[in-house]
């Protein structure tokens, strides 16, 4: 069966409203594992090395799993979570990684972290703002057999994404001049208020 679902959200910034429309091939209240609901989005690949990515913030924990066999990432499935009922988050995300492995024979290979909080300089250990959560990349790696942990900030994360939105994602507020390389900027209320500036960086030839 398939169902059709409209999903609105503000993506990064208080000025933009995006509305998507999504098919589904099912949808599942809860997988049994501490809460978490799960949408999937059909077709599930039938094998390949997929990555697993997390947003924690002060009130909703998201996470996705996504295949990058093309060049843009696809997300295939997502779990939703209260951060109020994660009471360990490392044995959390083993316990959501063996579920992939053993339910739907996905091989998790990796995993990126944002965190609504501090993250450690050498991206090792975040602290969440507005809950009593710490995650520790090394310790998540080991529990959930995972080659790599990368911990980053939530709108760190978010901005950095902004070359993968389409076109189609923005809407022109007041239409300016364009200039290449200029400064970005995302902003978005939640729990807390989160913000973050990029700066093209000509040596890495990317934004930082």
């Amino acid at each position: 069966a398939f169902y059709r679902i409209q999903i609105e959200y503000v993506h990064d910034s208080s000025y933009l409203v995006i509305t998507n429309y999504i098919t589904i091939s099912k949808k599942r209240e809860c997988c049994m594992i501490m809460g978490l609901k799960e949408v999937v989005y059909g077709p599930l690949p039938k094998n390949g090395m997929l990555r697993l990515v997390g947003d924690i913030g002060g009130t909703n924990g998201n996470f996705g799993v996504f295949d990058r066999s093309d060049s843009v990432p696809r997300l295939i499935m997502s779990f939703h979570v209260k951060t109020a009922t994660i009471t360990d988050p490392t044995a959390l995300i083993a316990e959501l990684v063996e579920y992939l492995r053993t339910t739907y024979s996905m091989r998790i290979i990796e995993a990126s972290l944002g965190a609504a909080g501090i993250v450690r300089r050498d991206r090792l250990m975040a602290t969440l703002t507005n809950a009593p959560i710490t995650l520790d990349s090394h310790a998540i790696a080991a529990a959930a057999r995972l080659e790599r942990v990368l911990l980053l900030n939530d709108f760190e994360a978010a901005g950095l994404g902004l070359d993968l939105l389409p076109a189609t994602s923005f809407v022109v507020i007041n239409k300016g001049s364009d200039h290449r390389h200029a400064n970005r900027a995302c902003i978005g209320a939640g729990t807390g208020l989160g913000k973050v500036t990029l700066l093209w960086h000509n040596h890495c030839h990317s934004y930082v």
